[in-house]
C-alpha cells in the first residue's frame, strides 16, 4: 500500500510541477507578446485625447522626454504611473516630437517610443490623378558596364570601386545635377583621374575614376546612370491653410535597384487618363495616361515611405477641393465599411465603397496599417479592383480621412494595403509653413 501511495504522490507532484511550469511559461509568453505589441512610434493629433492599452500592467510607468508636448493621464510630470489595466490616456497639447521610455515594474526600461504630435488640420481629401517628375539628389548608378577600347574591354567605373546603388554627387569642379554634367566632364577628361564624391547609403566617400577612350574616340566611365523618374499617382490631400500636400501613399523607388530615391526637387502636374488596364489575379492592372507638363500644380520636396510631399502653387478648381474633412488617428480606425476617392475615368474623382480589416496600429512608419477590400461593383467593373495609379487614393471612414491606398495585393486585386493619415501628416509636418 505504501508503495502505491508513494507512486501516486510522485505522479501528483509531477502533474503539479508541470502545471506550474505551464503557468510560468504561459505568463512569460503573454509578457513577450505584450512587449512585442508596444508601439515603436506614437502619432497623436493635437488636442484629441487617445486612450492606448499597453496590454499588460507590468508596463506600469513612463518617463517622458519633452513634457510640453503631451499630457499623459492628465499630467505633465516627467514620470507617469499607469492604471491597473496598463492603459494610458495621451493628449497632444503642442506640435512637435519627443521620446517616451516605457518602464517595467516601475524601474526597468524596456522600450523607447518615438512620439509625434501633428496639427489637427482641416484638409481636402483629393483623389485626383496627377503626374509626378522627380530629380534625384545625385546621379544613381543603376549598373556598371564594360567599355570597348583598342586594348579590349575595360571597366573604369567598377575599377574605381563604384557600385550599383551608389549616387555620384560631384567632382572637385562640378556638381552633378543631371547626367549631362557627368558625361561632359568625362568626355573632357582626356583620360586623367577625376576625384568623385559618392554617397553609399548614409556614407559619403571619395573615389578616383580614370575614364578610358572607347573605340569611337569618346572617353567613357562604364556606368549606367539615372537622374530622375516620372509617373502617375493619386493626390491624397491638401492642407487648407498651408497648402501642403501628400500623394501616392508610398515612397518612389527606382525600378532597377529598388532604392527609395533621395530627391533634390520635383513637381506634380495634371494627369490625363487614356485607358485602364484591369487588374486580375496574378497581374496588377494600371491606369494608363500622360503627364500634362503645362499644368503644374506644385513642388515636391520630400520622398519618404508614406509618399511624396510638397506645396501647392496652383490649386485645381476640381470639385474635390471644395469639400474638406477632419482627420482620424490610427486608433480611431475600425473594421467595417469605408470609402475611397479615386480618379479612374473622364468623370474625375468619385467615392467608391470598400471594407477595412486587419488594422495594425503598431505598423512601422504607418505603412501597411490596414487592409482595404473593394466592395463597390461600379469600381470593380471599371478597374477590376485596385490598380497602379490608384496609390494615394484617400480612404474615409465615418466622414473622417483615415489614410490612403498604398499597394495592391497581386494575388487578389480587390485587396490592397493602406497607410495611416496620421503617419502621412507626420512626414508632411517637416515642410515649413
Amino acid at each position: 500500500m505504501e508503495a502505491v501511495y508513494l507512486k501516486n504522490m510522485k505522479r501528483f507532484l509531477q502533474v503539479l510541477l508541470t502545471m506550474i511550469a505551464l503557468v510560468f511559461c504561459s505568463n512569460a509568453v503573454l509578457q513577450w507578446v505584450a512587449f512585442l505589441n508596444l508601439p515603436t512610434e506614437l502619432v497623436l493629433i493635437k488636442g484629441r485625447p487617445q486612450k492606448i492599452d499597453f496590454l499588460n500592467p507590468v508596463f506600469n510607468a513612463l518617463n517622458l522626454g519633452d513634457q510640453n508636448i503631451v499630457l499623459v493621464n492628465g499630467s505633465i510630470a516627467p514620470r507617469i504611473l499607469g492604471s491597473a489595466d496598463g492603459g494610458y490616456e495621451f493628449n497632444g497639447v503642442n506640435e512637435g516630437s519627443s521620446k517616451i521610455q516605457v518602464m517595467a515594474f516601475g524601474a526597468v526600461p524596456v522600450k523607447t517610443i518615438n512620439l509625434q504630435v501633428v496639427p489637427n488640420e482641416t484638409i481636402y481629401p483629393s483623389g485626383l490623378l496627377v503626374g509626378m517628375r522627380l530629380q534625384t539628389d545625385g546621379l544613381l548608378v543603376i549598373e556598371t558596364d564594360n567599355v570597348k577600347t583598342d586594348n579590349g574591354l575595360e571597366t573604369p567605373g567598377e575599377s574605381a570601386g563604384i557600385q550599383q546603388g551608389d549616387f555620384l554627387m560631384g567632382s572637385e569642379s562640378t556638381k552633378y545635377l543631371k547626367i549631362d554634367d557627368f558625361v561632359k566632364e568625362i568626355a573632357e577628361s582626356k583620360g586623367k583621374y577625376i576625384t568623385i564624391k559618392i554617397r553609399r547609403g548614409k556614407q559619403l566617400k571619395d573615389v578616383s575614376l580614370q575614364p578610358v577612350k572607347g573605340t569611337d574616340g569618346v572617353y567613357r566611365a562604364g556606368l549606367w546612370l539615372r537622374d530622375g523618374i516620372a509617373g502617375l499617382g493619386t493626390l491624397t490631400f491638401t492642407e487648407k491653410q498651408t497648402k501642403v500636400f501628400g500623394a501616392l501613399g508610398h515612397g518612389v523607388l527606382d525600378v532597377d535597384t529598388n532604392i527609395q530615391l533621395p530627391i533634390r526637387s520635383g513637381k506634380i502636374y495634371e494627369g490625363k487618363i487614356l485607358s485602364v488596364k484591369k487588374g486580375k489575379i496574378g497581374s496588377a492592372g494600371e491606369i494608363q495616361g500622360v503627364i500634362l507638363e503645362d499644368r503644374i500644380y506644385g513642388n515636391i520636396m520630400i520622398n519618404y515611405y508614406q509618399g511624396v510631399f510638397g506645396k501647392m502653387t496652383i490649386v485645381s478648381n476640381q470639385e474635390q477641393f471644395k469639400a474638406y474633412s477632419s482627420i482620424a488617428s490610427r486608433y480611431e480606425v475600425k473594421d467595417g465599411p469605408a470609402e475611397i476617392i479615386s480618379d479612374v475615368d473622364e468623370i474625375g474623382p468619385q467615392k467608391y465603397q470598400c471594407q477595412i480589416s486587419s488594422i495594425n496600429t503598431g505598423s512601422a512608419l504607418g505603412v501597411k496599417g490596414f487592409v482595404i477590400t473593394i466592395t463597390d461593383p461600379l469600381l470593380v467593373s471599371k478597374t477590376g479592383g485596385i490598380v497602379q495609379g490608384m496609390s494615394g487614393s484617400p480612404v474615409l471612414q465615418n466622414g473622417k480621412l483615415i489614410g490612403a491606398v498604398t499597394h495592391v495585393m497581386v494575388n487578389d486585386p480587390l485587396k490592397g494595403y493602406g497607410v495611416f493619415i496620421d503617419s502621412m501628416l507626420k512626414t508632411a509636418s517637416q515642410i515649413a509653413n
